[in-house]
């Protein structure tokens, strides 16, 4: 799987579970902007690690492909 789908999918994701939260939220307002605050930063936390991951695997990429041409 591409890198690029899968954070387009877990973007879709989380907006998609994000939105249905809110919609069918029983509880007052502050309590739930206070839920919304808590999933926005742990997702944030898993897309900067996912991130992260994709750019050490471009760069593992980039460094094999240079290697190849320098051995072509």
């Amino acid at each position: 799987m591409k890198p690029i789908n899968l954070l387009i999918g877990f973007a879709v994701g989380t907006l998609t579970g994000m939105a249905l939260g809110l919609l069918f939220a029983p509880d007052e307002g502050a309590k739930t902007r206070r839920k919304v605050i808590y999933v926005v930063k742990k997702n944030n936390r898993a897309l900067k690690s996912r991130l992260n991951q994709a750019k050490n695997e471009l760069t593992n990429m980039a460094s094999r492909a240079e290697s190849e041409l320098e051995n072509s």
